[in-house]
């Protein structure tokens, strides 16, 4: 008999993966085995402070003991003995700033000013010893709490020199306007040893003089691989921004970038700097592109989607006009390679051109859309082509005309009862005329019998259709309404031929066609 005390060690650490911490604190209490198995998991994953509280959880001895589980720690501001330990397994960093009371609180006592400007100088150094003693951090996010400025040179340099193997960071409520020259020179040199950059500042107040300080170096530009190779994702978003060719100057050091996601807040982009750099081919791998926060013409935006390099799969505009003249230029370049395409913001989408993305994109496996016209869907009935779809998120609108398709199968399971009465009725009366009158009632009963029977089925057959349009398996919300039988079977279509629409990626909406206000 096999007993669970026989399952190997990796199906248990499996089964760790898939519970929470707190049951896994019970695991651990339970028995001996658990105990071995499953404590380690306790501090895979811990924090070093509560929230609001400034007393750290764990010991400096309870940290170093268990130090070689630890693979991400939410660390600082901790006592100096705190930044001298080595976790051998450490993958993530989520370094803790100051809370914005706390150092509002230290700022509105002047007395105590220089010593916090060495505290901030010493955490530093604590920080930065803390990087060079755990090279084997992967990914560093910093989510900064308040607006003060933090003295980060010694820290930034650590992780440009020291980290082996960096991947992601994560760069929240930073204010650029807050470094020196040679911070900003520091940092921007750090983040190009990461694969990976999600960058969310702020740049209020910053003059041009400035911005070529935070988003410009020389040095850069006479050793760019060493430098640059390495970024090749970029998450940008700032805010409070007027200039964005800083932004493109900023992004034109890393050449070998696959993804840009780029968001400010709205206002007019550079799109002939955009295109201008794409025209020179900056980024020659360049796959994914989305731009958010847009105010541009089709005509600006036709610009950039001309000069995109064909290596491209992944397109999203937030907002902005686009138009007849850039869907012309994506789909007579892009069509046939696109994987993802998110239009959901732009208005100027129109139904048509959703269906053509649908009906000859045959790569596609997510997509997003305003609206899609069900009168249109109705008068283009071809499959949709993109038997790969994954996700779909769309908002419907009914506004078929003339019932041509008033509610779906319900209406044509109607209109054949009707037919069939009719026809049955037709086939009675002949009958009547060329048989006996003694055979005339039994084939009236006998047919009026087949009537019922065939009436019943028709009924069945509507009762099934509508089952299976409302089936809550199918997760279409709203599929019983006018025309939406015809989205339906589109659906149902790519799920026979093998796609993972339905469920979770499938986010449809229907709603009823209003009529504009009236204008006198």
């Amino acid at each position: 008999m096999t007993l669970i005390a026989d399952l190997p060690p990796e199906v248990f650490r499996l089964i760790g993966d898939y519970l929470e911490k707190r049951d896994i604190l019970n695991l651990v209490l339970t028995c001996r085995l658990f105990h071995q198995l499953y404590y380690p998991l306790l501090w895979k994953d811990i924090s070093t402070i509560k929230p609001g509280h400034d007393e750290p959880i764990h010991s400096v001895e309870q940290l170093r003991a268990h130090a070689e589980w630890v693979h991400y720690i939410e660390y600082g501001p901790l006592p100096l003995e705190y930044y001298d330990i080595s976790f051998p397994n450490l993958r993530t960093l989520h370094r803790l700033e100051p809370t914005e009371d706390s150092t509002q609180q230290t700022q509105t006592m002047p007395l105590m000013t220089t010593r916090m400007t060495t505290t901030l100088k010493e955490q530093d150094l604590n920080w930065a010893r803390f990087i060079q003693l755990n090279p084997n951090i992967r990914n560093i996010i910093c989510l900064y709490r308040s607006k003060v400025e933090f003295k980060s040179t010694q820290f930034w340099q650590a992780v440009g020199t020291h980290l082996q193997s960096p991947r992601l960071l994560m760069m929240s409520r930073f204010c650029v306007h807050n470094l020196s020259e040679n911070e900003a020179q520091v940092l921007w040199r750090a983040i190009g040893r990461f694969e990976e950059l999600f960058y969310m500042g702020e740049e209020r107040q910053l003059g041009l003089s400035h911005l070529r300080t935070m988003y410009t170096d020389t040095d850069l530009d006479t050793d760019k691989e060493d430098h640059c190779s390495t970024l090749k994702r970029i998450s940008f978003f700032a805010k409070n921004s007027s200039h964005p060719e800083w932004h493109l100057r900023f992004f034109s050091r890393y050449r070998n970038l696959i993804k840009l996601y780029w968001r400010r807040s709205k206002s007019q982009y550079s799109m002939e700097g955009l295109a201008w750099h794409l025209e020179q081919q900056q980024w020659p791998q360049l796959e994914d592109l989305h731009l958010d926060g847009v105010i541009a013409s089709d005509q600006d935006l036709a610009t950039v989607v001309c000069q995109l390099p064909p290596s491209l799969k992944h397109f999203g505009l937030g907002s902005g006009d686009f138009g007849p003249l850039c869907f012309r230029h994506l789909r007579e370049r892009f069509f046939d390679t696109l994987v993802t395409l998110d239009l959901e913001g732009c208005d100027t989408f129109t139904s048509r051109m959703a269906l053509d993305v649908l009906l000859n994109c045959h790569r596609l496996e997510e997509f997003k859309a305003a609206a899609i016209s069900l009168n249109d869907l109705y008068s283009t009935p071809q499959p949709w082509v993109c038997l790969g779809l994954k996700h779909l998120k769309v908002t419907f609108i009914n506004d078929i005309k003339d019932n041509n398709y008033n509610n779906g199968n319900e209406d044509n399971n109607e209109d054949n009862n009707e037919d069939n009465n009719e026809d049955n009725n037709e086939d009675n009366s002949e009958d009547s005329n060329e048989d006996y009158n003694e055979d005339n009632n039994e084939d009236n009963n006998e047919d009026n019998s087949d009537n019922s029977d065939v009436n019943s089925d028709d009924s069945d057959n509507s009762d099934n259709n509508d089952d299976n349009v409302n089936n809550e398996d199918n997760s279409i919300d709203g599929i019983n309404n006018s025309g939406s039988a015809l989205v339906f079977e589109q659906v149902s279509r790519l799920r026979r031929l093998g796609t993972d629409i339905l469920g979770s990626g499938l986010q449809i909406k229907f709603v009823h066609h209003k009529a504009p206000p009236r204008i006198d």
